[in-house]
């Protein structure tokens, strides 16, 4: 005879997947959790741009042709000898001293302490100031010269005229 009052009943789940989806859902979570701590862990801050590249094609041209002079005037003037001046170096044609062949000047040049040239805007016009110094090699400067721009010229400083403050911005090069 059988024994119906012990009966033994074993629950068995559905295979719907319901178990598989939450480990799924669970592992996904984790990588997205880990990626975004690894992002923002490991952010550098943005390399900062040169300022020359923030100037206007006119005066990123003056500034390459500044650069330039600065070797040609060294070459003109011999070991120990005084820098040329103004009037030579527009003789020679040496830009950017010597008008271009528009003929529309944009700056005044002059030679101040007899190892720097300095280009200041004209009246008419607004822009950037030059300072080429070749004391120690071949050095060019470049600040703005609007009254409202943050590195604008200072009224009048203690220093040198040939020494660059804080406002004045150097090409780097080789």
């Amino acid at each position: 005879m059988l024994a119906s009052s012990d009966t033994y009943i074993e629950p068995i789940r559905p295979s719907d997947g319901r178990q598989e989806s939450g480990w799924v859902l669970l592992t996904i979570l984790l990588i997205l959790l880990a990626g975004g701590y690894g992002i923002s862990a490991h952010q550098t801050v943005p390399a900062k741009l040169p300022g020359y590249l923030l100037l206007d094609v006119a005066d990123k041209a003056v500034l390459t042709a500044l650069r330039n002079a600065g070797d040609e005037i060294l070459f003109l003037s011999e070991a120990g000898e005084e820098l040329p001046d103004i009037a030579s170096l527009i003789a020679d044609g040496i830009p950017p001293f010597s008008p271009p062949v528009s003929g529309n000047v944009k700056h005044h040049w002059q030679r101040i302490e007899g190892h720097c040239y300095l280009g200041t805007p004209l009246k008419n016009s607004t822009g950037v100031q030059f300072l080429l110094r070749l004391e120690q090699g071949v050095e060019v400067y470049w600040r703005p010269s609007e009254p409202n721009h943050p590195h604008a010229p200072q009224p009048e400083r203690t220093g040198a005229a040939c020494t660059p403050d804080e406002h004045w911005q150097v090409l780097s090069n080789a």
